[in-house]
């Protein structure tokens, strides 16, 4: 045995280093830049972190079906629009297609942001330009020093209904990022609607012609 102690240093110390190699490759694999728009996306978090409670208030903090509803939203760091609901714990997103741009595409990478605050960096996995849909998935998060990390996370989700589910004067609660440019009036001019705007409503019926056809629907210019 004393014999084969130099050996048998030389074997700890070849699988510590390879252990110590692979562990610093995969830290490596995960460090990237961060996107152009990343500092809105940490404006846009902060003002959501800092209103969470006035948010919360509005949806009287007593009904957690609201704020079960609430959690799942998300809006994204681009010019005052664009939103979507998460509806899978493992942190696939319903979007509208037109956030992606004028030409959507798969693989398409996009930051989120949940009205939590919490920054995600989703991928377009599926895209339907007819119906104006897009579907998102979450790869990973940011911090708001831009540190990327990937960990296996689960995220807060809605479950999604079929129309025939609805019932005529079914409350509807919206939550979203709507443009804050008046595109009604004659003038330029902002709307006053807030970061995350809450409206309510109910649900009378949908529009007669084929509801899945919004290919007229396109980014903001």
């Amino acid at each position: 045995i004393e014999n084969n102690v130099p050996k048998i240093k030389r074997i700890i110390f070849h699988y510590f280093f390879v252990i110590m190699t692979s562990k610093r490759k995969r830290i490596i694999d995960e460090i990237r830049d961060v996107p152009d728009d990343f500092s809105l996306a940490v404006e846009k978090s902060r003002e959501l972190i800092q209103n969470k409670d006035s948010y919360l208030k509005k949806l009287k903090r007593n009904s957690s079906f609201l704020t079960n509803a609430f959690y799942p939203t998300v809006i994204f760091p681009q010019y005052e629009c664009g939103g979507g609901v998460c509806i899978r714990s493992n942190g696939l997103i319903l979007s509208v297609a037109h956030v992606l741009g004028d030409e959507p595409t798969v693989g398409t990478e996009k930051l989120a942001i949940f009205v939590d605050g919490t920054i995600v960096l989703t991928k377009a996995i599926k895209v339907n330009e007819v119906c104006d849909v897009a579907i998102l998935q979450i790869v990973g998060q940011y911090s708001h020093e831009g540190q990327f990390i990937t960990k296996p996370c689960e995220y807060p989700f809605t479950i999604l209904h079929d129309q025939d589910e609805i019932s005529k004067r079914k409350q509807l609660v919206c939550f979203g990022q709507p443009g804050r440019d008046d595109l009604e009036s004659s003038k330029k001019k902002k709307t006053n609607f807030d970061l995350l705007t809450i409206s309510t409503g109910v649900y009378i019926s949908c529009l007669e012609g084929d509801i899945m056809d919004n290919s007229d629907i396109g980014k903001l210019k």
